[in-house]
């Protein structure tokens, strides 16, 4: 986990971008966050949502989905890898979750109200495989995910509103030399939209360097926090079986 090393940097006052998940737990969260206060930023690595192919998805939405549906996976990774080992934070909740959470913080603005995981596989060492997860958002809202590890690479989403659908592969990991295109059906008539290649990771890196620089950091942490508390409410439900409701409270 990433806890230790967020702290061990805060402590020699130095920002912090951090691969996801950042956290695990809003416990951990919310230490890291009061460590750094109004001084210090921690910043998750999430690239995915710098790339322009989702500035293209949002004025097409010109309002928030109703419903997003989003599939994340790829082969079986060596048994060596830490994402096999629940020890070391492994596991696709952990590991893939973070795109989920971001997910519905960027199209739906509204807090997370309940969760609900099932896990159909594991990994030899207990750590989850393969995983659906719901999340509801309110206002008839809903995110659903099928995340998991050993399965033919797949990287989807869809979102749905009352008068358009959009769709688009490689929505997660867009190399940076690679064009995209966007499949538009919007009453009953379809469009393509080609998105040329960036550098989602460099945009990041220029985005996040602004936010340091203006030293505002209340907004990127009450996210982080929001989605720390989306991840441990994921655990819980997949843990027990049962359906989790998200609680901000640290």
């Amino acid at each position: 986990a990433h806890f230790p090393l967020i702290m061990m940097a805060l402590n020699r006052d130095k920002h912090v971008i951090v691969d996801k998940p950042s956290v695990l737990t809003k416990r951990e969260a919310r230490y890291c966050l009061t460590k750094a206060g109004k001084k210090l930023f921690v910043l998750e690595s999430l690239p995915y949502l710098e790339h322009p192919q989702y500035t293209v998805i949002t004025r097409l939405l010109h309002t928030s989905p109703q419903l997003i549906t989003a599939h994340f996976g790829f082969p079986r990774l060596p048994p060596s890898d830490f994402r096999n080992d629940p020890n070391l934070g492994g596991g696709v909740i952990a590991d893939l979750c973070p795109y989920l959470s971001s997910l519905g913080q960027y199209f739906f603005k509204r807090r997370a109200t309940h969760v609900s995981a099932r896990i159909l596989s594991y990994t030899a060492k207990r750590a989850p495989m393969i995983a659906t997860i719901s999340i509801s958002y309110g206002m008839n809202k809903m995110l659903q995910g099928i995340i998991g590890f050993g399965l033919n690479y797949h990287n989807h989403l869809e979102l749905w509103g009352s008068s358009i659908s959009i769709s688009l592969t490689r929505a997660f990991t867009l190399p940076p030399n690679e064009s995209n295109t966007i499949s538009v059906n919007q009453r009953n008539s379809s469009k393509t939209i080609t998105v040329p290649p960036a550098d989602a990771f460099a945009q990041m890196f220029t985005r996040y360097a602004t936010i340091i620089q203006r030293g505002q950091n209340a907004t990127v942490h009450r996210q982080l926090f929001e989605r720390s508390c989306i991840l441990e409410a994921i655990t819980t439900s997949a843990a027990t079986g049962k359906s989790q409701h998200v609680t901000y409270e640290a």
